[in-house]
């Protein structure tokens, strides 16, 4: 995770409580909340369980916009990332989808634990084909996949993404109603009261937080990441 470029790191980003290990054994800390104040460099955000958490915004912390996007944009050749869960047959069931500006494709490509739920993982790749999604079932674990898209097809709504990336391929089911967003550069102005975020940050020795990586929701949007 460490070596990912920011935007692989920010299309990896795609709710969960309060701060957690971005990896097992890793030193980020991801943190899911709203914007309570932001003063010069100190940054507060409120968890989603209700806790404060102060952390510390470097000037080049980067940030990133995300916003509703269509289902349309799942086409062939698109560079996408997605939050799912794992299927008794072995596919992804999407939770939700990015959709990357083609300034992000081919960044950060692989497979990566993460923390959305217990045996998550995060996937930055290039979607190959999209077929039809057919019913699929109601996984348990989740995952995150960034990739490109390069056939699409689809099924009562339903659409069956395979992601490539180097060395590895991934299935991933996207069920009608799937959330479909669009990711673009930010900026700290953003960061306003109210706002919604997801933070990657660092730990320091002394238990300070850094932030590094802020997704920030536009027009309302909760980073579903």
């Amino acid at each position: 995770m460490a070596r990912l470029s920011w935007w692989a790191a920010v299309g990896a980003l795609v709710v969960g409580g309060a701060a957690g290990a971005a990896e097992p054994g890793s030193a980020q800390v991801h943190v899911r909340g709203d914007v309570v104040s932001l003063q010069g460099g100190a940054l507060q955000l409120r968890t989603r369980s209700g806790d404060l958490v102060a952390l510390q915004l470097p000037e080049n912390a980067k940030v990133a916009l995300v916003s509703k996007g269509d289902p349309k944009l799942l086409r062939s050749g698109a560079f996408v990332g997605t939050a799912a869960v794992p299927e008794p047959d072995g596919r992804l069931r999407a939770l939700e989808v990015h959709v990357f500006p083609s300034s992000m494709r081919g960044t950060g490509e692989g497979h990566h634990p993460w923390d959305l739920k217990p045996g998550s993982t995060m996937t930055n790749a290039t979607v190959a084909e999209v077929g039809p999604g057919g019913a699929g079932s109601q996984g348990t674990g989740s995952s995150m996949t960034n990739a490109t898209v390069s056939k699409v097809g689809e099924s009562g709504g339903a659409r069956e993404l395979s992601l490539q990336y180097p060395g590895g391929e991934k299935k991933v089911l996207v069920p009608e109603g799937t959330p479909v967003l669009q990711v673009e550069p930010g900026n700290r102005s953003s960061l306003v009261p109210g706002a919604h975020v997801f933070a990657v940050a660092s730990r320091r020795p002394d238990g300070t937080l850094v932030a590094e990586r802020l997704n920030v929701g536009k027009d309302g949007v909760v980073p579903p990441m």
